[in-house]
């Protein structure tokens, strides 16, 4: 990994920490009629790992999501996902 990577995952690990026994992975597939893309979420038992952020980082694979309580009942951060597909990229 290059230094530049590393360091963006250690910033993630640390601004996302959550979960550390599982996280969420989605495999993506064909974009919809409205833009957004389609796939399959999984949910992995397993903690998050460097090589998973690298992946997502990269867009290879697929993308990941970590789960925000973690083993203690406690959350550290939130998320919105707002989908608006009328923006011009």
């Amino acid at each position: 990994m290059t230094e530049n990577i590393e360091n963006l995952i250690k910033t993630l690990n640390f601004i996302f920490n959550g979960n550390q026994y599982a996280h969420g992975k989605f495999y993506i597939g064909q974009k919809d009629q409205k833009g957004k893309y389609q796939g399959v979420a999984k949910t992995e038992k397993q903690p998050l790992t460097n090589a998973d952020w690298k992946r997502h980082i990269l867009g290879e694979q697929y993308g990941i999501g970590v789960i925000p309580v973690d083993h203690n009942g406690m959350c550290s951060f939130g998320v919105i996902d707002i989908d608006n597909y009328q923006i011009s990229k």
